[in-house]
């Protein structure tokens, strides 16, 4: 459906909304207001009452995560009840086909973290509640891990559960808590675009059983899980320069440790919203923000969150051109330094923020020195951090050659600094990190905008940003 030439004129028609907003988990108020409405007013445009402005069609379906044409297409009669199924984008297959393709170790995997009877897999509609929210999930859980399975999942299945909490035992909670951390490591390895869809599933699903959970003894381990989620939207957004929603993201993360009264988590929101401010060259007002996650923190035992809120805060100080807090800053950060023997018996943190080690901090010294323009030392630095920085990293890998490319511009070696632009670029696309992806660019628009412009460096990674 096109969308109508005059994007300024009111929209009415018997719409979509309410549908949307209930399928996607949300309530009216909610949604209400994220987008800055009265709920009085949202509910007119939902009942045709009042025409809808298509900027606040814009932002319902931004809100809820889902296309502006959903909301445009008339409700069917039937819609609280209708079916809406969740397909496998690859080649349909059939279920038992599929299961075949798993190896003995694959449906081992499958078989511990599920605890499921084999059954599970291949049961028709009508099953009991456990095995159609297990089976729901399942979908996004093997995309995150790399398995395929063709499996249809009936919405109305899922409307039902809505009013059944019978399906809720430790299992699932566990179930969810073991994909949020494969998610976090395929972040921390892959990159944004690796868990940007799958995560946005798995949030629409952590949000009903937090409804559903109310009460009882799974309710604060969900808001857990929901918060981190949130924290790990806002860094894929990040990585994607998508920093509206960032925001938002941050925004609902902290909220829901707010409601949890959970200093460490409040702490964790606030130090991944300072990074993200650093990475839109703000950091006076970044500074402010991991500043306050330091002090929410400070009697408590968090070595992996101080350490890295005071990296990000060296940084900060960095790029505010403030080169003597930066070195304090990171002479801190030395001292949570976490070895080997510490990382296998790391503190009991719930904010899945990596530690400090060797390495990082290294790494981030060499950052801070090429932002305070110390070439020299920001290359010896980051080529030591590069001997022993884990290989695995990658979107961490190629933002650190990246800002040893910056450094050799600033000493006017063109050779290096190309040599080091492309092998950023490629790590960077790989991982999917636009951020560094735009660092390169902007760094070919100064040597392009230079005396070398010409040089055969300069044109190799002008084809290679497809400019």
């Amino acid at each position: 459906m096109q969308h109508p030439k005059d994007t300024s004129t009111p929209i009415r028609y018997s719409n979509n909304i309410r549908y949307c907003i209930k399928r996607q988990g949300y309530t009216i108020q909610e949604v209400a207001n994220e987008i800055g409405l009265a709920r009085r007013t949202l509910t007119k445009y939902i009942s045709g009452e009042l025409p809808t402005p298509r900027t606040y069609l814009q932002k319902i379906a931004y809100t809820i995560g889902c296309d502006i044409e959903e909301l445009l297409q008339s409700t069917p009669s039937n819609a609280d009840t209708q079916p809406v199924a969740i397909t496998n984008t690859s080649t349909p297959v059939d279920q038992t086909q599929s299961i075949i393709t798993f190896t003995d170790e694959q449906k081992k995997l499958l078989q511990s973290i599920f605890n499921l009877d084999g059954n599970v897999l291949t049961q028709k509609q009508g099953d009991s509640s456990t095995n159609l929210s297990r089976r729901a999930f399942l979908e996004v859980f093997l995309a995150a891990i790399g398995l395929p399975l063709a499996l249809s999942y009936d919405q109305q299945a899922s409307n039902e559960l809505e009013y059944n909490t019978s399906f809720i035992s430790d299992d699932l909670i566990v179930l969810f808590e073991n994909t949020m951390m494969t998610y976090w490591e395929l972040y921390h390895t892959g990159g944004a675009g690796r868990i940007a869809q799958q995560l946005e599933k798995c949030i629409q699903e952590i949000t009903r059983l937090a409804k559903l959970t109310q009460g009882t003894v799974w309710h604060r381990r969900i808001l857990v899980l929901l918060t981190t989620a949130y924290q790990l939207q806002s860094c894929a957004a990040r990585d994607m320069m998508n920093y509206a929603q960032a925001n938002m993201a941050h925004q609902r993360a902290f909220h829901v440790a707010q409601e949890l009264e959970d200093a460490e988590l409040m702490a964790s929101a606030l130090a991944r919203q300072g990074v993200t401010l650093i990475q839109q060259e703000r950091p006076k007002e970044a500074i402010i923000y991991l500043s306050g996650a330091l002090d929410l923190v400070e009697t408590q035992h968090v070595p992996f969150l101080k350490g890295h809120t005071l990296q990000a805060l060296a940084e900060a100080h960095a790029k505010a051109q403030q080169p003597e807090e930066s070195w304090s800053r990171i002479g801190q950060a030395e001292l949570y330094l976490v070895g080997k023997e510490q990382s296998k018996e790391r503190s009991d943190e719930k904010s899945l923020i990596r530690g400090v080690t060797v390495a990082s901090i290294s790494a981030q010294k060499g950052v801070n020195a090429v932002l305070l323009h110390d070439y020299h030392q920001a290359i010896s630095l980051i080529d030591d951090s590069l001997k022993t920085y884990d290989p695995a990293l990658i979107r961490g890998r190629a933002r650190l050659i990246a800002q040893k490319a910056e450094a050799y511009y600033g000493l006017g070696m063109v050779d290096a600094c190309t040599t080091n632009a492309l092998s950023a670029l490629s790590l960077a696309h790989s991982a999917g990190s636009s951020k560094t992806e735009d660092r390169i660019r902007t760094l070919y628009t100064k040597l392009a905008q230079s005396h070398n412009g010409k040089e055969q460096g300069v044109t190799q990674l002008k084809e290679a940003l497809s400019i």
